[in-house]
């Protein structure tokens, strides 16, 4: 079923930036190129206010065309603090998205780069749009406090467009939020890991939304609406 276009809060939200984050794999760090090998996205089902959020990484699904012209490596998302670039990214066989970073030697970017090393940044986020026209939509079994059915929407399209260090606490595994750099980004809080004992080993993360951040998310979207209507 394609995503229910009729429904204006959710064709609106996702048509903005949005943002993801993973785990740093520390292990593929070259100090004398100043590379970083990195893993920014996967299948993960992502809890947003609606339900759940899944990324198709089937052949043809990312388009990786962004990533792969010389995109920037930023911190915290924000495009006037350039600390790298992506040399490098793809879509592995184990349907993660992988790239390879390269740090700047400017200042900020150096100090960032010493805290890669020394274990102290340890997640890397990315920047995605995603195609409302290319998704598939399905009611789950769950409902939210309110007594709104969660759906389950799976992008068949989407483009990653830059990759960013971001400082969110260490106990987050997945989540800064959808935003914008002018809005407020909700915080998420993991609420059940489910390592998996498969041949991947992957860990399964549902993550959770508050009460007050549903409701929260809730009043925001009807201010975007209100003012879309002016």
């Amino acid at each position: 079923m394609i995503l229910n276009q009729s429904d204006e809060r959710i064709a609106k939200l996702v048509s903005e930036p949005l943002h993801r984050s993973f785990t740093l794999e520390r292990g593929a760090i070259d100090i004398e190129k100043r590379e970083v090998e990195l893993s920014f996205s996967s299948e993960t089902p992502y809890r947003r206010w609606f339900g759940y959020e899944i990324l198709s990484h089937e052949g043809g699904c990312v388009d990786m065309t962004r990533l792969m012209n010389r995109a920037a490596l930023l911190l915290n998302h924000n495009s006037e603090q350039q600390i790298g670039v992506v040399e490098k990214a793809e879509v592995g066989a184990d349907k993660k998205g992988r790239a390879i970073v390269r740090f700047s030697k400017c200042p900020m970017a150096d100090e960032v780069f010493q805290d890669v090393q020394d274990g102290i940044r340890s997640l890397v986020s990315v920047g995605y749009m995603v195609d409302p026209d290319q998704a598939e939509e399905e009611d789950t079994d769950e409902k939210d406090a309110d007594g709104y059915v969660l759906k389950r929407i799976t992008f068949k399209r989407w483009t990653p467009y830059e990759i960013s260090m971001v400082s969110v606490p260490a106990d987050i595994t997945v989540g800064v939020g959808r935003s914008k750099e002018t809005k407020k980004e909700i915080a998420m809080e993991t609420n059940t890991i489910d390592k998996a004992a498969d041949n991947a080993g992957e860990s399964k993360v549902i993550v959770n939304l508050s009460a007050d951040d549903l409701k929260a998310e809730r009043s925001r979207v009807t201010e975007i609406d209100a003012i879309a209507a002016r």
